[in-house]
This record gives structure tokens, C-alpha cells and sequence, in this order.
């Protein structure tokens, strides 16, 4: 009779035991993914500054992102470059873009790490090829330009990598098909009523829903509503069901960042002037879902043709259509029932580029502030554990690794920082504490050397007892000059008259 053989056990606190297990069984032994997930986040105070900064660019780095895989990091700058590097920080290549502003963000074309899609201050949306085809001139080709604004945020639909996501400066959210000779398909005005709104977007990972970040309001939009085109006509514009959450918070003037969780229900917030806010929109899909969705099996999405290779379809996506935003009848969940953590300590006033993101599968959360450090926060309890040094200004961007407990960041220096967990002894964020009188120094020095002293640890005695020593000579030194100078002190005429 055969028996199972018996699991992989390893140590769960020691991080990279677990990964080389990982690596040789194929599984995590009697572990699951979520109890490393665990261990990974009990590790997070270990985090520290891995080797020196990655030197490369001549501007501040406004973008990093890994590739699916975690073995390439892309980082967009100023400087209308886009550098790749390794998991080692090693430079492996350096790109020129046909950019010719700052460049905000930059991704992995997904299932094809060959391509590389950026936007810019310029509002031009770039496709670059990897292998060696940037050269002094520019390399790659210009996918759509908006002329009077800036285009902010790239974001790729989970259920085909062709459709891109683009938000824009005045407000607004763009879609665009790749396969297209015009890619444009349509316009989502999200924020209509305020032309110069910076807004921020992205695809939830199941790819039915988009998180717009808007002036002081997180809208939750249904992409399963939107219109297409068909048999070669355009559809006229049909309204997007949306929902509208508001924290209850004051003195915020938009979000610079917003992040979805793995499992697609809870929403990152990164308020300008505020807060970092966390939602549950399981209410809002709730809302959405209210109206019945004609083809549920089948996602409709604006201008994407069932039949890609087909000529006519082709030539249908050269018109885009405007997808309005129901804004005058949107429903809004309330604060009570949507936000679940408020995460404080940290300011965001000086940039609009502040990002947030999940760590170690939602169990906490990571941003950078106007100090330029990087906070690392509990998710369930809102606590901040831990505060790195990530840049000299402000810290801006902050990408985690896929797999690995590796988190790059990125702000108005020219480098980028990596971090990992370096030290297993290394302390929580430790608080400052009032300072002590001379009096308590001196007997917590007595103390500290009279409990080395009877440990019997000759090593440590010999490094405390000459500090102490030094401590009680400079004391007594200063007493004897005190004593002296009394001594030496004129008599006062009273006192002479006295003896006399």
C-alpha cells in the first residue's frame, strides 16, 4: 500500500527557505499561498535599502512598473527615455521614445514583453519596441496624440491585451485598440463638467470595471455597458453605469492614485491634500448590476470588433464614439458602508503623482510622501509599521515585485531605489521618545554596566565599561574646575568688613 509522500516543511518565518522550496517541489509544501503571503508580511519591518541607487537617468523618474514575470523593470523619466532594468538592478537597455515631454507613465504591453506602451505631458501615447530598435533618432511609432492636454495614466484591459485604457488631463478616460490603423474607439467624459480635471484610471483585474479618480470622488465605471460597433455602422452613444463614492473628508482637492486589490473588490484612494482611503465596492457592483447586461458572456467593449482580422471591422473603428457617463442620475454609496481603512501619517500636497499599491497580497499597503520616505501600512488595522528614506524631494512612485519581497521606488531624484528584506533582527518602526534628564543617562548607564557585569559576558563589558569610565571621569573633571573657580572667587566687601 503506498503512501503520500509527506509534505515540504520548512520554516514559514524564513522567507527565502520558502521560495528555493518553492522553486525545487513546486509547491509550498504544507503551506498555501496565502500562509506565505503571511509570512512574506511578518517580514515587512526587515525591509531596507538594497545596494546603491540605479543611476541612469538625467530628469525625475515619474514611472516604474515590472513585466508580468517580475524579470524586467521599465522606468519612464523627464528625460523622454525609458531605461529596463533586471531584478538586480542592472541597466539592460536604454530606449528612445518619440516623446518630446515628460513621460508619466509606462507598461509592459501584456503576453508581449517586447513592446512597451507610454504616455506623456505631451499627450502622446507611444508604442516602443525592446529589441534594439530605439535608436538616436526615436524608435517605435506614435499610437494617438491629444493636443490639448496631458495623458496621464496607461492601463490594459485583463481580457485582451490590444485594449488600452488612457486617462487623460481634461477629464476623461480613452479607449483604444491596438490592432487598429485609427485606434481610437471612444471617449468616456467622466468628469464633464470640469474640463481641466486630472483623473486617474484602471481596469479591475477581472476587467469588467474601471476606478476613476476624480476631483474629491472615486467612480466605479461598468465596462460591460459600453457600446461597439457592428456589421460596419456605428452604434449610437449609449450612457455607462457608473457609481459614485465619497469619503467623508475635507480639504482634498482630487486622487492622485488609485489601485485595485487582487480580488477585484477593494479600491485604493490617494487623496491630494488627504488620506489614503480604502473602499469595498461590493455595494457599488451591486448598483451596477441592477439593469440587466445584454450579452453577459461576452463583455461588450467600445469599437472592439468580434472579428479582428476582418477588413470591414477594421475600418469601423476608425470612428470613435463618445460613451456618456449617467453624472446626473449617478447613485453614491455612502462613506459608512464603503470606506473600510483610512491609512494617516503621511502628506501628499506638492505633486499629483503619488501612487499607492497592495503589498503581499493585500495585507499591506505601500506610497510614498512629500518627505520623501516610503510608508508601508497593516491593511486590516491601518497601522504604519514602517518609514524608508526613498528619496532626497519626494517620493512619487512605488512599484512591488510580482513574486518576490522586492519594492522599487521612485520620485524627483534621477535614480531609482530598490528595497528588499535584508535583516530577520531589525526592529518595528520604532517611535521617538521624549528626552531624558542627565540624572536618568547617568543611571541607566550604571544599570546597563552593572547588569553586563553579572552577566558574565566579558565582550560586552569591555565595550560599555570604558564609555562609562569615560562618562564618570569627564563628571568628575568638571566638578574639580567647578570647585576651583569657587575658590578662587574675591570675597565680598561685606564679609571682609565682618571679620574685620
Amino acid at each position: 500500500m503506498s503512501r503520500n509522500p509527506a509534505p515540504v516543511q520548512y520554516d514559514e518565518r524564513n522567507i527565502f527557505e520558502a521560495l528555493v522550496t518553492r522553486q525545487r517541489h513546486g509547491s509550498l509544501g504544507r503551506y498555501s499561498p496565502h500562509t506565505t503571503g503571511a509570512a512574506l508580511g511578518s517580514l515587512v519591518w526587515g525591509f531596507q535599502k538594497h545596494l546603491a541607487p540605479l543611476k541612469g537617468h538625467d530628469g525625475c523618474v515619474n514611472t516604474i512598473r515590472w513585466n508580468s514575470l517580475g524579470t524586467r523593470l521599465v522606468s519612464g523619466s523627464d528625460d523622454c527615455m525609458l531605461n529596463l532594468w533586471d531584478a538586480h538592478g542592472v541597466m539592460l537597455e536604454r530606449l528612445h521614445t518619440r516623446h518630446c515631454f515628460n513621460i508619466f507613465d509606462a507598461q509592459f504591453k501584456p503576453h508581449d514583453e517586447a513592446t512597451i506602451a507610454s504616455c506623456a505631458a505631451d499627450g502622446g501615447i507611444c508604442l516602443t519596441h525592446v529589441n534594439g530598435s530605439g535608436g538616436a533618432h526615436g524608435g517605435g511609432r506614435v499610437v494617438w496624440t491629444a493636443r490639448s492636454t496631458m495623458a496621464l495614466k496607461l492601463s490594459f484591459w485583463p481580457a485582451q491585451p490590444e485594449v488600452l485604457l488612457c486617462s487623460l488631463g481634461d477629464g476623461s478616460v480613452r479607449i483604444f485598440d491596438l490592432r487598429a490603423s485609427r485606434p481610437l474607439v471612444s471617449s468616456i467624459p467622466v468628469v464633464p463638467d470640469r474640463g481641466r480635471a486630472l483623473i486617474v484610471a484602471e481596469f479591475s483585474p477581472c476587467g469588467n470595471l474601471i476606478a476613476t479618480g476624480a476631483d474629491d470622488t472615486v467612480r466605479i465605471l461598468d465596462f460591460r455597458r459600453c457600446s461597439r460597433c457592428t456589421d460596419g455602422q456605428q452604434r449610437g452613444a449609449q450612457p455607462i453605469r457608473a457609481v459614485r463614492m465619497k469619503p467623508l473628508q475635507r480639504g482634498t482637492c482630487g486622487v492622485s492614485g488609485v489601485s485595485w486589490s487582487k480580488g477585484g473588490r477593494l479600491v485604493l484612494a490617494n487623496y491630494l491634500g488627504g488620506d489614503i482611503v480604502m473602499f469595498d465596492t461590493i455595494e457599488a457592483q451591486k448598483l451596477l448590476l441592477q439593469k440587466p447586461i445584454r450579452g453577459a458572456d461576452c463583455p461588450e467593449v467600445p469599437g472592439v470588433p468580434e472579428a479582428p482580422d476582418h477588413s470591414e471591422a477594421r475600418g469601423a473603428m476608425g470612428s470613435s464614439t463618445e460613451v456618456l457617463v449617467e453624472d446626473s442620475d449617478i447613485p453614491t454609496v455612502s462613506a459608512e458602508s464603503s470606506v473600510r481603512q483610512r491609512f494617516h501619517g503621511r502628506s501628499n500636497q506638492r505633486t499629483f503623482a503619488k501612487e499607492v499599491r497592495f503589498l503581499f497580497d493585500d495585507r499591506y499597503v505601500v506610497s510614498g510622501g512629500d518627505c520623501g520616505n516610503l510608508f508601508i501600512w497593516r491593511t486590516s488595522d491601518g497601522t504604519l509599521l514602517q518609514r524608508l528614506r526613498a528619496d532626497g524631494s519626494i517620493c512619487n512612485c512605488v512599484a512591488p515585485h510580482p513574486s518576490l519581497p522586492l519594492v522599487a521606488a521612485s520620485g524627483i531624484d534621477d535614480t531609482v531605489k530598490f528595497f528588499e528584506v535584508g535583516g530577520f533582527d531589525r526592529p518595528p518602526l520604532v517611535r521617538r521618545t521624549p528626552a531624558l534628564s542627565r540624572s536618568r543617562r547617568l543611571l541607566n548607564v550604571v544599570g546597563a554596566a552593572g547588569a553586563l557585569r553579572g552577566s558574565g559576558g566579558p565582550s560586552s563589558c569591555r565595550s560599555w565599561l570604558p564609555m562609562f569610565k569615560r562618562y564618570v571621569g569627564h563628571r568628575l573633571i568638571a566638578l574639580s574646575s567647578l570647585l576651583r573657580c569657587r575658590r578662587r572667587q574675591p570675597r565680598p566687601e561685606a564679609e571682609l568688613s565682618d571679620i574685620a
